[in-house]
């Protein structure tokens, strides 16, 4: 999204992110053709949205099915697909940008699950220089929620792409982080083992970061959440800086989405995580 300049029309540039269940992306391209004062893909499918105000204009960019070709005519084209969801983005510094977007459902060489696609866009007119798939739904996951890019801004060293699971068929939902720059995975079962909606995190003082998440209710028994809350008490523990002096975990209080939070005994919950 980009606002306005001097000397030129405002411009508001969005995804056509069509909640429909589309292929999913077979490969990655690169693509070069002009389209305009920059280079790049744009989508000939029209806007979801129409602006409210006169010196707005809304250019969607990439749709559900819209197929990238390269130049290399031996390369598998780059198939965006559908039910778009969580969105992270990351300046390069060269005049283009990443987009990660996550799906909660797509189909890949026969294969149905979540997916990660990454795109460049070009910064002068949003044409998308690149696609692939970060992700494949053959990696397992299930029915991705938000999504959030967390970076230095956030307290991280390495650009992360955060996603969230609804559910899942198998096991219990997990939050996963991806590295923006290298591709590699990372499960976080200490996040908890629930309906995973939002994970953020926001940079707190003495150099830590605060990790604020959403989450639904889960069909687990109420020994197995037992279970998860002290497993998650125990790796905060574990996490305590060698510098950090005294106590390290002070109250610990435990509520649901709508109802008033419940003090746990530190005591007890000490005693059970050992």
């Amino acid at each position: 999204m980009r606002g306005p300049s001097a000397g030129a029309a405002p411009l508001l540039a969005a995804l056509a992110l069509a909640a429909l269940l589309g292929p999913g992306c077979a490969g990655s391209s690169r693509v070069r053709s002009t389209t305009g004062p920059g280079s790049g893909f744009l989508t000939l499918a029209a806007p979801l949205a129409r602006p409210l105000r006169a010196d707005v204009r809304i250019t969607p960019i990439l749709s559900a099915g819209d197929t990238l070709f390269s130049d290399d005519p031996g390369a598998t084209p780059f198939v965006f697909a559908g039910q778009a969801g969580g969105l992270g983005e990351r300046n390069r510094g060269d005049g283009t940008a990443e987009v990660f977007v996550s799906h909660e459902d797509a189909w890949l060489d026969g294969v149905e699950g979540a997916m990660v696609s990454r795109l460049v866009l070009d910064l002068r007119n949003s044409g998308v220089l690149t696609g692939e798939c970060l992700l494949r739904p053959d990696r397992g996951y299930i029915g991705f929620a938000h999504a959030a890019l967390l970076d230095s801004r956030s307290g991280f060293l390495r650009p992360e792409f955060v996603v969230n699971e609804r559910g899942h068929r198998t096991r219990a939902p997990l939050v996963s982080a991806i590295d923006a720059l290298g591709g590699s995975i990372q499960d976080l079962p200490w996040l908890g083992a629930m309906r995973h909606k939002s994970t953020i995190s926001l940079p707190a003082t003495g150099g830590k970061s605060l990790v604020v998440m959403t989450g639904g209710s889960s069909a687990f028994s109420a020994d197995q959440l037992t279970e998860n809350a002290f497993s998650l008490i125990t790796a905060i523990r574990k996490a305590k800086p060698p510098a950090a002096k005294g106590k390290y975990v002070r109250t610990i209080y435990v509520s649901s989405t709508m109802s008033p939070s419940i003090s746990i005994d530190d005591s007890v919950a000490e005693a059970k995580a050992e």
